[in-house]
């Protein structure tokens, strides 16, 4: 009994603390936004050849030929790379890789039978030493079920405005070929780049949100020892175009086509960007921090939990994000 009430307080004391921290913290976001939202766009500075322009629609047109755009329209939530051409505000670049992207809106968009679907362009596919304005790739949304097109731009401002790392963002007037697909989203990739920028080094792993955490270190063993690169691309239904443009590049061939047939075989680590998302590494991948973090988080007693969270996580980071997450409606829909 004792041992329990003990525990009770803890976890009181604990949760009245993270309590007391949110509501200071939203009573920041809200001072900050209160005043108006004049501020918001002025977070970063726009420079001549910043790929984010704030104040005023840039036009970029993307040019393939008419049967990849035919093609990518068809098969479109298989997320196929084609090679194009883009125009960013006057300026050609010439030879990018460009696809579908999105999950669930994908689906949607696609079974609408709209061309309307966010795209993202890769400057150094093709090229692995090309950028484009410091960029490697640059992603184009579609504003789904948004009516406003600004929910994603003022939530990325908000949480920047807290100090939380979030992608920049700006809008765009995109056409392909002579569709004019409207008003996007213009949307940083979070990657190496970005890593360097908010966290002043990108050694560690980017895990992306593939899903609930379901897998510990030894059951990632487990199934790696299981299931072959072999096995999973023989049983895999999602083989998708992305891997014939790899594959026809290894054949030099000179331009991305989708007659290529033949994918190429699953990586080794093809089984940790599936259950874990990981985005970095992937060559020699090593989950110990996260399986550490895990670990914390579920095992770790009451009585040390507070100083171990801390060994494994940015507690402050993640209570930022936690208050402006609670107090502006906008960032739960993006």
């Amino acid at each position: 009994m004792i041992a329990s009430a003990i525990t009770l307080m803890v976890r009181k004391t604990v949760r009245s603390s993270i309590i007391i921290l949110a509501v200071s913290l939203t009573t920041a976001v809200l001072a900050a936004v209160v005043p108006g939202c004049d501020s918001l766009s002025k977070i970063i500075p726009t420079g001549n050849r910043d790929a984010f322009i704030y104040d005023r629609v840039v036009e970029v047109r993307i040019t393939m030929s008419p049967e990849d755009w035919a093609f990518m329209q068809k098969n479109a939530t298989r997320k196929p790379y084609v090679m194009a051409d883009m125009r960013f505000d006057g300026e050609l670049v010439s030879g990018v890789a460009v696809r579908p992207k999105g999950a669930s809106s994908l689906q949607s968009v696609y079974e609408l039978g709209s061309p309307r679907f966010s795209l993202t362009v890769d400057f150094n596919l093709l090229d692995s030493e090309r950028s484009f304005r410091g960029l490697k790739k640059l992603n184009f949304d579609d504003g789904f079920l948004d009516p406003s097109y600004v929910r994603e731009r003022l939530a990325s401002e908000l949480f920047q405005q807290m100090g939380v790392p979030a992608p920049r963002e700006s809008h765009v007037n995109l056409w392909v070929n002579n569709d004019h697909l409207g008003v996007y989203t213009q949307v940083e990739e979070i990657d190496k780049a970005f890593l360097k920028k908010n966290y002043k080094q990108d050694g560690g792993n980017l895990y992306r949100g593939a899903g609930p955490l379901n897998w510990n270190k030894e059951q990632l063993a487990a199934i790696r020892s299981i299931l072959t690169a072999e096995k999973l691309a023989a049983s895999a239904d999602n083989v998708t175009v992305r891997e014939n443009l790899l594959a026809a590049l290894q054949q030099q061939e000179p331009r991305i086509s989708h007659n290529q047939t033949s994918p190429l075989q699953r990586p080794d680590w093809w089984l940790d960007d599936l259950l874990l998302g990981l985005d970095t590494n992937k060559k020699h991948p090593n989950h110990t921090a996260l399986f550490k973090l895990v670990d914390v988080i579920c095992n770790e007693p009451d009585q040390t939990f507070p100083q171990e969270i801390e060994k494994v996580l940015d507690v402050d980071e993640v209570l930022r994000y936690l208050a402006v997450y609670e107090v502006d409606p906008i960032s739960r829909t993006v």
